[in-house]
């Protein structure tokens, strides 16, 4: 989910950034020291653990630097996006052209690169490399040194990157405003292969399970083979598609900016159900225990989300 918070991260407690809901019937992380995006790659937004209990003070504030003193930017210092944790550090992307390490316990800054562009998706980490790509600019997609921040690899995409990817199994999925999906090498950058129907902008981030990928493309949701990148199956929703897809308990769940919330089933990509929310949906989903959580967003507005508003049952999609 692209939450933006305004000008500065904080730390309520320790481990705060990190926690959400605790579900059992939900797959394990492989490595439970790092936090994926969006909690796993199926993207449901549930994260094990405990939970935070009621936040006592704030342990510490990290503000991003200003973009500039000139007209129209004014001391901005962008929006920063959703964090992720690996190891013991929060990783940071701001949409003013900077990408952080951040020590998780202090916030104290261990590093920062600037880019050409704006950023515009969260990174991903794995296997000490950290992975970002770029929008408003030459379509730089960089995979970085986690410790240091020096590049170890660059791929040059034709088109902008809004989309957070996916990495598994040695391989990075990355959607691009071409509508294109690359699974690139992930030490090298080496392109493996490229899916072309995407039926419109990647700009979501994708999600996987049982070696299918699963990638939006403006009204289009795509399952693609993960080993060749082979179309297994494709829907067309009922208006664009900005949540992304979620993938729990054999369903792919997403939500349209018509204000239509889907259920396909993830092996055939048959509708399920179709719920009219009567408002778009522009924010990621989550699902857990068997109920589908979203936020309403009002149309045509890059304004946050006015409320976590509705919730509806991932069994026949009635409102719970």
């Amino acid at each position: 989910m692209k939450m933006l918070v305004k000008r500065a991260c904080y730390a309520l407690m320790w481990y705060s950034a990190m926690l959400s809901f605790s579900f059992a019937d939900e797959p394990a992380r492989e490595n439970p020291k790092s936090v994926p995006f969006r909690a796993d790659l199926q993207r449901t937004g549930c994260f094990s653990g405990k939970g935070v209990p009621q936040p006592r003070e704030v342990l510490w504030r990290f503000e991003t630097p200003p973009l500039g003193t000139r007209p129209p930017f004014d001391n901005d210092r962008g929006d920063i996006l959703s964090p992720v944790y690996e190891n013991g550090a929060l990783y940071v992307s701001c949409f003013y052209h900077y990408i952080f390490r951040l020590d998780a316990a202090t916030g104290r800054e261990k590093w920062r690169l600037k880019v050409g562009g704006a950023l515009m998706a969260s990174p991903v980490v794995a296997d000490g490399i950290v992975y970002i790509g770029m929008d408003m600019g030459d379509g730089s997609f960089y995979a970085l040194d986690s410790e240091t921040g020096q590049p170890k690899w660059l791929f040059k995409a034709p088109d902008n990157i809004q989309a957070t990817p996916l990495v598994a199994g040695g391989t990075v999925y990355l959607p691009c405003k071409d509508g294109c999906l690359y699974a690139l090498e992930a030490k090298t950058g080496v392109t493996l292969w490229k899916y072309r129907g995407l039926g419109g902008a990647g700009c979501s981030s994708p999600a996987t399970r049982d070696g299918i990928l699963y990638v939006c493309g403006s009204n289009m949701m795509n399952a693609i083979d993960l080993k060749n990148g082979s179309k297994v199956w494709r829907f067309k929703a009922n208006g664009e598609i900005f949540t992304g897809p979620t993938v729990s308990d054999g369903k792919v769940y997403c939500g349209t900016d018509e204000g239509y919330l889907y259920a396909l089933d993830s092996k055939t990509g048959k509708e399920l159900w179709k719920l009219d929310t009567a408002d778009s949906i522009r924010t990621s989903l989550a699902a857990c225990d068997g109920v589908v959580f979203f936020v309403h967003q009002t149309s045509l507005s890059f304004s946050p989300p006015r409320a976590l508003q509705a919730i509806a049952r991932a069994r026949n999609g009635r409102l719970a």
